[in-house]
């Protein structure tokens, strides 16, 4: 796997703007300069670096070391270093589907096959559309038991699907968002759709043991 230059540049800004800082504050926890944080912010980073600037990026950023590595070359996102491991709470055994994404299912799959090699594209986009329907809601019931938690399992499985942003003329769009955002991910979300998602996390996990 090459550089992961995008995720890199979101989980950079996203770290700093969380946490409040500007970039002269990575630099005085013994980040990199700022010309290096700018580059990697707007994914310009190059192919290789040296081994202690990425010492600095793990310094600067608070992150256990050796993440800083992880996270440019295979899309890992760091885990937090004074949180500890949780054990990964699997979904519920029942998750509520609305019968029309199963007979969406059904008839992308029946279109699949009625299709000929000039429709075979378009056929597959639909079916592959179907199937996120269906396993979405699994997946975001997964993200809301485990939200907030450091689990390898989850940034295995979940960080480097969820970087890429969600264009807004998604159908699907709002959901995608959500599950970015119980994942840590809130470029691009304006303050009422922070608190929107944060009401509807907090209204699911009431009550949740």
């Amino acid at each position: 796997m090459g550089p992961q230059r995008e995720f890199f540049a979101r989980l950079v800004k996203d770290t700093r703007v969380r946490r409040g800082w500007a970039i002269e504050d990575v630099q005085k926890r013994g980040g990199p300069g700022r010309d290096l944080v700018m580059d990697a912010e707007h994914a310009r980073l190059p192919d290789e670096l040296k081994p202690s600037t990425w010492q600095k990026f793990d310094a600067g950023f608070g992150w256990p070391e050796g993440s800083a590595v992880a996270a440019y070359y295979e899309g890992r996102r760091p885990r937090v270093d004074d949180a500890p491991v949780r054990e990964l709470q699997s979904g519920a055994g029942r998750v509520p589907m609305d019968i029309a994404r199963v007979v969406e299912l059904w008839r992308a799959h029946e279109g699949l096959h009625a299709s000929t090699p000039a429709t075979m594209s378009e056929a597959v986009k639909t079916l592959d559309a179907a199937v996120s329907a269906i396993i979405r809601p699994v997946i975001i019931d997964v993200l809301e038991r485990n939200r907030g938690g450091n689990n390898p399992l989850m940034d295995f499985g979940f960080a480097a699907i969820l970087a890429t942003p969600v264009p807004d003329d998604d159908p699907d769009a709002l959901e995608r968002k959500y599950a970015r955002y119980l994942m840590g991910y809130t470029d691009g979300l304006t303050e009422d759709l922070r608190c929107q998602f944060e009401q509807r996390y907090q209204l699911r996990t009431r009550g949740e043991p």
